[in-house]
């Protein structure tokens, strides 16, 4: 059996309408020809390939048919700086990234929102602690075991029942150099 011609190599000219396809297929240019393919990725990884002389596709033939091309695509145009070691995980073209850096931590970059949806719980273990830079905004219940530091200023306004006791829009205020929250005197509103 003869390999000649069974392995081409070309960019990615035009790509497919794919919502719903069963095999993602694109069109890549090689040697001046027009030619379709089915974009191959790993098992759990999905992509639509974008067009443009920045993506490159190696074909492969399925059964030496020329009718019959399987692709990979990457886009280096766009490809991020790397140290040896380092894996990237992403959209280059947007530059939202995940980087597994070659010293073992974990770089995550988006130029938009991060969304994250958990039908389960959510642990977050850390021995060196958690840094929030920003601004937070919970919905929901904060429970909080241990003591809580600050550099700024804290404002708490909760509606509650405690002990039979209605705290409704009830607020306190707590400004910096405070390294700790203290326990705040509650003051009965009738619920």
């Amino acid at each position: 059996m003869r390999l000649i011609n069974w392995i081409k190599q070309g960019f990615v000219s035009l790509v497919g309408s794919n919502a719903g396809a069963d095999y993602p297929t694109a069109t890549a240019t090689y040697k001046g020809k027009a030619t379709p393919f089915v974009e191959m990725t790993p098992y759990g990884l999905y992509h639509e390939l974008p067009a443009g002389n920045g993506t490159h596709v190696l074909m492969f033939l399925a059964e030496g048919q020329e009718s019959v091309k399987f692709g990979i695509g990457q886009r280096y145009a766009d490809r991020p700086p790397l140290v040896p070691g380092e894996v990237a995980v992403g959209n280059t073209q947007t530059g939202a990234l995940i980087i597994f850096k070659a010293d073992g931590s974990i770089t995550l970059d988006t130029p938009d929102d991060l969304v994250a949806t958990v039908a389960g719980k959510t642990t977050l273990n850390s021995t060196g602690g958690v840094d929030i830079i920003g601004n937070v905004s919970i919905t929901g219940t904060l429970a909080v075991s241990e003591a809580v530091t600050m550099s700024k200023t804290l404002v708490v306004t909760l509606d509650a029942t405690i002990g039979g006791i209605g705290f409704l829009g009830h607020t306190h205020l707590y400004v910096a150099p405070e390294h700790a929250l203290p326990t705040p005197a509650a003051t009965a509103v009738p619920a």
